[in-house]
């Protein structure tokens, strides 16, 4: 976004890195005039922090109204001054691109290893799941087993459930209302051909009532292209040719100048002006003072 790339270019240009560079390449403060290394950093440092970023004005009556950022400098060379800026443009959009670059492969990176832990947690869940297969089978088949043989020796052979169970006696009816209905009483021929299939099963997977679910979410995940889209999309942008991309431009050709020095001789001679008409009216004060004494 467009207020995303100036913040970005005001933030590179705040860090006064970019600054301090130019400074000492266009030679705005001389070595030679400074004791020691030290120094001149120093002194380099303070220059590079005298520049200004001033924010847009959209407000009148808290200045003239500015649409854009500024940068505000003290110089008494104006086409260095130019030249300086028009040089800092170039660096500090193309340390931009990197950093937009290094930002989205990091991005897409983290996209790609969230994308491979989410599928290795459903393969990890259809393994589980397949294991809790193999684990209850045996189980489940020798539960089977003993129902079938009680279902035999009660010669129950046809699935024989009823919600409640009567007893006759010599004198009258009982009926007794059972809770949970036994699992013979379902027969020792249907028991015994549910034994038959579960062991004749070569694909327990089709048996796994949560497989189904968890194989259409991996394939959901699998054949996801956003990712590679997004990498495609982003080859295209100006971001990936240095001489395409720019977050933002300098434009130095329109910088205002106000001459410092004509500002402050304005400033003396309007102080000056000041103390000589007190001193003039002091003067008259004193001289009628001393007249009325005579």
């Amino acid at each position: 976004e467009r207020s995303y790339l100036i913040n970005l270019f005001v933030e590179k240009l705040e860090d006064n890195t970019l600054f301090k560079n130019a400074i000492k390449k266009f030679g705005l403060i001389k070595k030679e005039d400074y004791k020691n290394q030290q120094a001149y950093e120093n002194a380099v440092t303070r220059l590079a922090s005298s520049i200004n970023l001033l924010p847009p004005n959209s407000i009148k009556k808290e200045g003239s109204i500015e649409p854009y950022w500024r940068i505000q400098f003290k110089t008494k060379d104006k086409e260095r001054w130019q030249n300086f800026l028009e040089y800092i443009e170039k660096p500090t959009n193309e340390e931009i691109r990197l950093h937009l670059n290094k930002t989205f492969k990091k991005f897409i990176l983290n996209e790609k290893k969230i994308k491979k832990f989410n599928i290795e947690d459903i393969e990890t869940q259809m393994e589980n799941a397949i294991k809790n297969y193999e684990t209850m089978a045996p189980i489940r088949l020798t539960y089977l087993t003993e129902q079938a043989k009680i279902a035999r020796k009660l010669n129950v052979s046809k699935n024989n459930i009823l919600a409640s169970q009567s007893f006759r006696t010599d004198t009258a009816v009982i009926t007794t209302l059972i809770s949970e209905i036994p699992y013979y009483m379902r027969g020792y021929e249907m028991i015994e051909k549910e034994i038959e299939l579960i062991k004749s099963r070569v694909d327990s997977k089709a048996f796994i009532q949560i497989f189904s679910k968890l194989e259409k979410k991996l394939r959901k995940i699998t054949s996801n292209k956003d990712i590679k889209r997004l990498e495609t999309l982003f080859k295209e942008t100006p971001v990936i040719s240095s001489d395409d991309f720019y977050a933002a431009k300098i434009m130095f050709q329109s910088t205002n100048h106000e001459n410092i020095n004509e500002r402050n001789k304005i400033k003396m001679l309007f102080l000056a002006g000041l103390i000589g008409a007190i001193l003039g009216i002091f003067y008259i004060l004193m001289t009628n003072a001393i007249q009325n004494r005579r």
